[in-house]
């Protein structure tokens, strides 16, 4: 399903269910069943197809009954590889600190208060992790079909952000999705949907070879009719249900403490994603191994306030963020108001200030430093190789090009190529905004270059630069293949952050277009047939001669015709056939094998400004090979 179709279909649903959630509930619910119930018939088709086989073959005669017995046992595997593929749906697996009975014993009690108040089961396990963020997630043991085991992560970053009631109130939240308060439908919805989300991830992720590729089948072709109908009512179904969180949150923490909280989160989301771990990572130029003390690192960096420029753009970003369709949680603007506060309150107010005490201090209490210690060697150790790598990367960039200033100077009266190759080498390894010279100089000689555009564009956008947004927009229209997808989402975020609505809906039509004419290039260069039309290659002198030169060094070929299939996708992007003919007759003895090795000799050697085929008047092609050697303005060489 397009973008588009998958906006209006939330708009419609939105427009039906607009307060009336348990309306949207139900309709969501049987949703729900109607894909459990169709995953289960199709196990249950091929599980009778296999019985029957297999009965069949005991029963007829022996030289049929073998192969029904094999048949049988082929569908009766497949049915439980189908099975076992959607039933055992295995959730992520937590990655932290496990908190231990008795360890951190008034986090403990918190969760006790909350877990009464809320009348909300106990958690199966607390993990304490290193992401900013807290969540409540079911692991089911048979997926759809249930028995889940709840997990709580609490992120320490998180924790050292918040105030202890602030934490409170975040964790409100957290339990209410879980709790009888929010509704025994609701709550069971939650759990099935973020199952079908499982699977659904899983099923998007590239097969790992024929069997995996086997093994999906027909759930696959199913899934994507069904999933999108069913995520849409979810969507805003999880809106919903993340608002009555609020409000059940409000009432135990208070509505200050509950928006403060939100307000924090959304500020610190911006430092930790655009200073924080940029910052650090940065440092891998100098240092050969990740820091011991990642957490403290975050600790005196969330004491110090940021600078100007950056706390306006992200107290704007915060309070013009507008909710996307694909968002589980409604924007932070949105849940300000449905807890009938006002956003100028917030913008009045600015980034807060640090949390002190903050919730990690006072609820971990001595268990505080051995988390810490342990969670910082984690990290330590899951970051070493990318950190290493990006460390080597940097010394011998540096080694082979010196300063940006004196590359160039040094590549600016050369070819465009290694001038590109050098601000990208620099963007990959240290960042655009390290890059920038660089790719400015790539811009002044190329002004519609589309990778240094996106590179560009996208760092100048992050810092509430308008320019950016004009680079990649010049990208959206140009439509470039390669860089389409990463100047549309650049700007997809950007209009998301902004609220700029309109310009979303126009980005992602544009998107959407984008990957219909990818689908369809794919299609069209898959295959080259004799009925295709073909044009004059319409190659520059400077392109052909090396090819006439390489030709004319072949002893074996007689002739040469070049042509251009007409493309109706991405025709910039040329698509060559270069048909070859030996010196002698197509009936002497050897012409045949002669001329193939000519071809597989010529394929590695010619280089063109496109893709390239190259075919005889032997083979597979014979048919094409016939209807471009007819065309005279096709003939490029003749060895006279």
């Amino acid at each position: 399903m397009k973008r588009q179709d998958f906006d209006d279909l939330v708009r419609r649903i939105e427009t039906q269910f607009g307060g009336k959630q348990p309306a949207l509930e139900r309709s969501t619910a049987a949703w729900i069943r109607f894909g459990l119930v169709g995953i289960l018939l199709w196990l249950c088709v091929l599980f009778g197809l296999g019985a029957a086989a297999f009965v069949g073959g005991i029963i007829v005669e022996p030289s049929i009954g073998v192969w029904l017995l094999g048949l049988g046992v082929l569908l009766i595997v497949y049915a439980l590889s189908q099975a076992g593929y959607v039933l055992l749906v295995e959730g992520a697996r937590s990655e932290g600190h496990l908190l231990r009975p008795g360890e951190a014993p008034a986090l403990k009690m918190l969760l006790d208060s909350l877990s009464i108040e809320l009348q909300s089961r106990p958690f199966d396990e607390v993990w304490i992790t290193l992401k900013f963020n807290a969540g409540v997630r079911e692991i089911p043991r048979l997926g759809l079909l249930g028995w889940p085991r709840s997990v709580l992560e609490i992120g320490l970053p998180l924790a050292l952000a918040l105030t202890p009631e602030e934490l409170r109130a975040v964790l409100a939240h957290e339990f209410a999705h879980l709790s009888s308060r929010h509704g025994q439908s609701g709550n069971r919805m939650y759990r099935l949907h973020r199952t079908w989300c499982n699977i659904i991830a899983r099923m998007q992720r590239p097969p790992k070879g024929t069997l995996d590729r086997t093994v999906r089948g027909a759930i696959s072709r199913f899934l994507d009719w069904y999933w999108p109908r069913l995520h849409a009512r979810a969507m805003v179904l999880s809106r919903m249900q993340e608002v009555q969180a609020d409000r059940i949150a409000t009432e135990l923490a208070g509505a200050d403490t509950q928006v403060l909280a939100l307000w924090r989160i959304e500020c610190l989301n911006s430092w930790f994603a655009e200073r924080f771990w940029p910052d650090l990572y940065q440092s891998a130029d100098q240092e050969p191994d990740p820091p011991v003390d990642v957490i403290d690192r975050i600790r005196r960096g969330l004491q110090v306030a940021p600078g100007q420029d950056d706390s306006a753009r992200w107290v704007e970003h915060g309070l013009c963020r507008a909710t996307d369709n694909d968002d589980t949680h409604p924007a932070l603007p949105d849940r300000i108001r449905a807890l009938g506060k006002r956003t100028d309150d917030l913008r009045q107010m600015g980034i807060p200030t640090a949390a002190n005490p903050s919730a990690a201090e006072a609820l971990l209490d001595q268990a505080f430093a051995s988390i810490e210690g342990e969670l910082s060697a984690k990290w330590q150790m899951a970051s070493r190789a990318v950190w290493r790598e990006r460390h080597r990367q940097a010394n011998a960039q540096a080694k082979r090009q010196g300063s940006i200033d004196s590359t160039i100077a040094a590549v600016r009266q050369e070819d465009m190529a290694a001038l590109w190759e050098s601000a990208r080498d620099t963007a990959n390894v240290r960042g655009p905004a390290a890059a920038e010279p660089l790719l400015r100089a790539v811009l002044e000689r190329e002004p519609c270059h589309p990778g240094a555009s996106v590179l560009l564009g996208h760092s100048r956008l992050r810092l509430g630069d308008l320019e950016g947004e004009r680079l990649l927009r010049q990208v959206v229209e140009q439509a470039d293949e390669t860089w389409m997808h990463a100047a549309c989402s650049a700007l997809e975020q950007h209009y998301q952050a902004t609220g700029q609505i309109d310009q979303l809906k126009h980005v992602r039509m544009r998107l959407d277009e984008y990957e219909v004419a990818v689908a369809g290039a794919r299609r069209e260069r898959s295959t080259i047939k004799a009925s295709d039309s073909f044009l004059p290659h319409a190659l520059t002198a400077d392109h052909l001669e090396p090819l006439l030169h390489l030709l004319a060094s072949e002893p074996d070929c007689g002739a040469a015709w070049l042509a251009r299939k007409e493309l109706r996708f991405f025709p910039r992007r040329r698509l060559f056939v270069l048909c070859v003919r030996g010196g002698t007759s197509w009936w002497a003895p050897g012409t045949s094998d002669r001329e193939r090795s000519l071809a597989q000799r010529l394929v590695s050697r010619v280089e063109l400004p496109g893709q390239m085929l190259v075919i005889t008047r032997h083979g597979s092609f014979r048919k094409l090979a016939r209807r471009i050697m007819s065309q005279p303005d096709f003939e490029i060489y003749r060895d006279h």
